[in-house]
């Protein structure tokens, strides 16, 4: 798919860190633009839940939208993603 994914694992931490085979570098995307110039949305966060259906009740009470709840094919594990109020990715699995 395009996609290189490592998950790097700790007793209190779980970090994704994910690779893009067509993705820009920053340098790239920054090309020609004035010094200074940040982009915005392009991180991803994820964070474990140990139960997703209590997680998806309690953004639904916050009135956050949900962009997309998904199973994962190998893993089984249950997902879901929303953006933060700057366009952020923010990941929830179980």
């Amino acid at each position: 798919m395009g996609i290189r994914i490592v998950v790097l694992e700790s007793p209190t931490l779980t970090l994704e860190l994910l690779e893009f085979s067509g993705s820009l570098t920053r340098k790239k995307l920054l090309e020609g633009t004035q010094e200074g110039t940040e982009i915005q949305g392009h991180l991803k966060f994820g964070f474990y839940v140990p139960d997703m259906d209590a997680c998806l009740k309690h953004l639904a009470s916050l009135k956050i939208n949900v962009l997309r709840v998904w199973t994962d094919s190998d893993t089984k594990n249950r997902n879901s993603l929303i953006e933060d109020p700057d366009g952020n990715l923010i990941q929830f699995f179980q």
